[in-house]
């Protein structure tokens, strides 16, 4: 069976993509705020006499930082992918859209039944 993929809703697309990078975006803030968190400690044992003046970084701070990363990076990768979703629904009006050949599954229930005697 061949088919043709000539749209892509865009609003789908940036609904799946802001779900799954407001999740990497928020494991990835986490890394970069424990990065900071460790950056700053170790500059204010080392600073010596300047040791001091540098602030140090933790606490809510560091998850309101996460949360924003999150965020930031969901809503910017949603707006990329339906732009690019926008720019594909474009492109295959014009040029035709990307064929694709399926086959149905096929039923593995008898094979099961046959192993069972």
């Amino acid at each position: 069976m061949d088919y043709e993929l000539k749209h892509i809703d865009a609003w789908s697309i940036a609904k799946t993509v802001f779900v799954i990078f407001l999740i990497l975006g928020f494991l990835f803030g986490l890394f970069y705020i424990l990065l900071l968190a460790g950056l700053s400690n170790i500059a204010g044992n080392f600073g010596g006499e300047f040791g001091s003046d540098i602030p140090h970084v933790g606490g809510p701070l560091l998850l309101l930082l996460s949360i924003f990363i999150a965020v930031f990076v969901a809503v910017l990768y949603a707006v990329v992918g339906a732009i690019f979703a926008v720019l594909y629904n474009i492109f295959m009006g014009w040029i035709g859209g990307i064929k694709v050949e399926l086959e149905p599954e096929e039923n593995h229930s008898s094979s099961k039944e046959e192993i069972a005697e």
